[in-house]
């Protein structure tokens, strides 16, 4: 079945899209984890220490960046549990494991089912 010219370039757009909003946010994800790795491995080499970075850390940095402050945020979302898993994900895990494995992933499952519905929309329409 030949598409018509329209549609092949809202596929188009949806493609660029894609490539925009999913592939290259997942990229510089892993690209900044492995730039933090590298740095940890470095100050390792040089000072024999390896610095601890969470979540939290990542968090003070980057907004320090920006001009922004990010105090000690403790959760209060009036549910303690939620608290103490929020409290978890911000102090436990390493920077590193969010930047190369969590956000990508997260971010792959929203990006697949966004585009997805897209899709499915244009396919009815037609």
């Amino acid at each position: 079945m030949q598409r018509s010219k329209k549609y092949r370039r809202l596929e188009g757009f949806i493609a660029g899209a894609f490539a925009w909003v999913f592939f290259y946010p997942c990229i510089g994800s892993e690209l900044a984890g492995a730039g933090t790795l590298l740095w940890q491995c470095g100050y390792w080499f040089k000072f024999g220490q390896w610095p601890p970075l969470t979540l939290r850390d990542g968090l003070a940095k980057l907004t320090k960046l920006f001009g922004a402050s990010w105090d000690y945020y403790i959760p209060n979302t009036g549910y303690l549990g939620l608290d103490q898993v929020l409290s978890w994900a911000l102090d436990s895990p390493p920077l590193t494991l969010w930047l190369i494995v969590i956000a990508p992933f997260v971010w792959g499952i929203l990006g697949f089912q966004t585009f997805s519905y897209w899709l499915g929309l244009i396919e009815r329409k037609r």
